[in-house]
């Protein structure tokens, strides 16, 4: 996965595997999260509205599964 930045007010890079739908996200503090079976239409919709006020993990907490890595 190529990891690019991103503007949300936790989040400081993603990265994405379409085929496997895994989001992966670096948070501020260098932790890294993995998401399971995320579509790439939410991924998209994401990207589009992100900006430095957007919290990443309000769109993501509780509505996939996920791993710290």
């Amino acid at each position: 996965m190529q990891r690019q930045k991103c503007e949300f007010i936790d989040a400081t890079s993603i990265a994405f595997d379409k085929r496997k739908r895994v989001l992966e996200v670096e948070f501020h503090n260098g932790t890294i999260y993995q998401f399971f079976d995320v579509l790439p239409e939410v991924v998209e919709a994401l990207l589009k509205k992100a900006s430095p006020g957007t919290n990443l993990l309000f769109h993501l907490k509780g509505k996939y599964r996920f791993s710290r890595i």
